[in-house]
């Protein structure tokens, strides 16, 4: 989903006067509306909250509601969407309610901030794609079970991850962190914490060797509270202190 951007998150409250249009998706985008509260009328059918909209191209934007009782949604829109690629679920709902206000909190606040947009992009589409699929038929439990896991394992590894929060990151899956945890090792043979740390020291040697970084410059770039747990963890892991590798291994 390298081609996918991230255009838009928005706090939408619809008028009491319904004085406003719905919106045709443009060609190529992705829109993704949460229902946070009211009562919509979309398709024939009643939803509320949690209820859970993408619409792809053509397609029209909510907008109906009884009288006086508007309804509140997070809007999110993505650009460079092709359906035919990565075909979501048209309806589905938020499957863990508790963690609605959160999620809300966390992209209003990080989308307000502008910086990692790109991470912040992937993270929401994965969000909004897996409770899309966990809440409708199109999905086995196997095939949410392996998606979850896939997804998890790329933030944990993105090099500009700052959700790096393990209980966060079982809250978007939907599951406690004791069972991810156990999913996670079963499927790929380590625990989440150990690939998050060894995708950090990988990126330390990478940087001891491509850069002229200094050792402590290169410890808080890759997440290290101080320099003291950053050599521990780089001996036990490469056998050798940082300054030891750099000598060892520089090209020059």
């Amino acid at each position: 989903m390298d081609e996918l951007k991230l255009n838009i998150v928005y706090y939408f409250r619809a008028p009491r006067d319904h004085n406003f249009n719905s919106t045709i998706i443009p060609k190529g985008c992705l829109y993704a509306e949460l229902l946070l509260g009211g009562v919509v009328f979309y398709e024939g059918k009643t939803y509320r909250r949690g209820a859970l909209f993408a619409q792809a191209e053509g397609m029209e934007t909510i907008h109906d509601f009884p009288d006086k009782h508007p309804y509140r949604a997070l809007l999110i829109a993505f650009s460079g969407y092709d359906p035919a690629k990565h075909p979501l679920p048209h309806i589905g709902s938020w499957v863990n309610k508790s963690s609605l206000d959160p999620f809300v909190e966390e992209a209003l606040d990080a989308f307000s901030e502008g910086r990692h947009l790109d991470e912040l992009c992937r993270y929401l589409y994965s969000a909004i794609k897996w409770n899309l699929i966990r809440s409708s038929s199109q999905g086995t439990d196997m095939d949410i079970s392996h998606h979850n896991l896939l997804e998890t394992r790329d933030l944990l590894a993105h090099p500009d991850c700052i959700y790096t929060n393990w209980e966060k990151l079982c809250r978007r899956a939907g599951y406690s962190p004791a069972y991810l945890t156990s999913l996670f090792k079963k499927e790929f043979g380590i625990t989440p914490y150990q690939y998050h740390l060894n995708t950090r020291l990988e990126r330390a040697a990478f940087a001891l060797l491509n850069t002229a970084t200094n050792i402590r410059q290169i410890s808080n770039d890759t997440g290290f509270q101080n320099i003291e747990s950053f050599y521990r963890a780089f001996k036990r892991h490469f056998g050798m202190p940082p300054a030891e590798y750099r000598n060892r291994n520089s090209k020059d």
